[in-house]
């Protein structure tokens, strides 16, 4: 088992990197672009925790895009290796003190059926908080278990830091660490319910919350207030029901073979609230956007590597070569195509295949087209053609509109960039000018009004 299980990891490493160079080297999308323009160029950290306006900015995240990009001058190229050592980090927390190769061996395998999915690919390498979000809920699992099983203080402080820079990167980390906290029940004494450790753990998170967030409360009210999100909770739970799937897709079946011929303790029944924890998005009056349940990702895997743990070692090996087959199937154009029109039936796809990792997604490209024919022209980009992503490659302004207010009027002789999806003729009657198509590129085309 050892010589296959070193012979998996060295594939599975040797496909990983294989798939990051494209993500690596992807253009900035809407959400990273504001970030950067509207938060991460802040003066002050001090600056970007009081301009929490609207959730895009994600807290620690920014500040430390602060740093990496203005106090430190990394060059925007290279910002996509910060959330990418944050993964590996988080890779190695998971793993560290599990004792036994047959445990090791399974853990290895539910992580790589992780690293190799494309949700991980997408956010290991995003300048978006959800990858720090799953690295500090991971140091507080480890924290919290290290406190369950030696009762050290220590491990306490450890806990209530890593649950402050969770939840202070976004509210929705809640959700991360409950999932840590019900994995963590089952190192309780006895029954876990009875063991008031498991609530201290649980007080410390909400004082952390609050700490965080009650200097800010009109602010963090007001961005609940703009209810951003799915208005239809069944196409959005849909989505994250794809989304883990598909993540996990051949190892969810052994997992099953696994719970049916190897059944766990009841004790570890309760790990099945980590796997419904989605559910909860019903109690909102809009659905949270499917992306936000990515933060969980990391503690499923860690219950997978459980249940795998119990398989003989020729199943085992055959899950090994699954996860395998699967991210190199899976990985493929046709297939995540064919799988992300189910994840996006109210809005984008979060967890496979958005547009924003697509070969047709080249802001830059447009943006260099704009440099070269129309280099003083005033430039208009609609919402849907991702007039941050424009602002951040064509390093100019441009007109789009806002939530301050639409654009009224265009100057003459201006260029829009506009959506492929979108037609020109409504822009012609909106403005009152007659649009004329020069050129496309990727998914904009670009006319010029007279």
């Amino acid at each position: 088992m050892v010589f296959y299980h070193r012979l998996f990891v060295f594939f599975a490493l040797l496909f990983c990197g294989s798939l990051l160079q494209k993500f690596l080297l992807r253009d900035y999308w809407f959400d990273e672009a504001l970030t950067l323009i509207n938060f991460a160029l802040l003066e002050s950290p001090g600056e970007i925790y009081r301009s929490y306006v609207i959730p895009n900015n994600q807290i620690v995240n920014t500040v430390c895009l602060h740093y990496l990009w203005k106090k430190w001058n990394i060059p925007p190229g290279l910002l996509r290796l910060f959330p990418l050592f944050c993964g590996v980090l988080m890779i190695f927390l998971l793993r560290a003190k599990v004792r036994g190769k047959k445990k090791i061996a399974a853990l290895d395998c539910a992580l790589f059926a992780l690293v190799l999915s494309p949700a991980f690919l997408i956010y290991s390498t995003a300048l978006r908080g959800y990858i720090l979000v799953m690295l500090f809920a991971s140091a507080a699992l480890f924290c919290g278990k290290k406190y369950l099983l030696s009762d050290g203080k220590i491990y306490l402080a450890g806990w209530f830091i890593c649950t402050l820079a969770a939840v202070g990167t976004m509210p929705s980390a809640l959700a991360a660490i409950a999932g840590a906290g019900c994995f963590l029940a089952v190192y309780c004494r006895k029954k876990f319910y009875s063991d008031k450790r498991i609530y201290f753990l649980a007080l410390l998170t909400l004082t952390a919350f609050a700490l965080f967030y009650l200097p800010i409360w009109k602010n963090l009210s007001g961005a609940f207030a703009l209810k951003e999100g799915w208005h239809d909770h069944f196409a959005a739970i849909l989505a994250v029901v794809c989304g883990v799937c598909y993540t996990f897709l051949p190892l969810i079946f052994f997992g099953i073979y696994s719970l049916v011929k190897y059944p766990l303790p009841k004790k570890y029944l309760i790990w099945s609230l980590i796997w419904l924890m989605p559910l909860g998005m019903f109690i909102f009056p809009v659905a949270p956007f499917p992306r936000v349940w990515v933060v969980l990702l990391p503690v499923m895997a860690l219950t997978l590597g459980k249940v795998l743990s119990r398989l003989p070692g020729k199943i085992l090996l055959a899950a090994m070569v699954s996860v395998l087959l699967w991210a190199i199937i899976g990985n493929t154009v046709p297939v995540k195509k064919h799988f992300s029109s189910w994840c996006s039936g109210a809005g984008q796809d979060d967890f496979i295949y958005p547009e924003f990792v697509r070969k047709e997604y080249t802001p830059s490209a447009t943006a260099e087209l704009i440099r070269k024919k129309f280099p003083y022209s005033p430039v208009f980009v609609s919402f849907t053609a991702d007039p941050w992503a424009m602002m951040l490659t064509l390093n100019r302004p441009v007109f789009f509109d806002s939530p301050r207010g639409k654009v009224i009027d265009l100057p003459p002789g201006s260029v829009l960039i506009l959506h492929k999806s979108e037609k020109d003729s409504d822009f012609e009657e909106r403005f009152q000018k007659k649009l004329f198509k020069v050129d496309k590129c990727g998914i904009h085309q670009i006319f010029i009004s007279k």
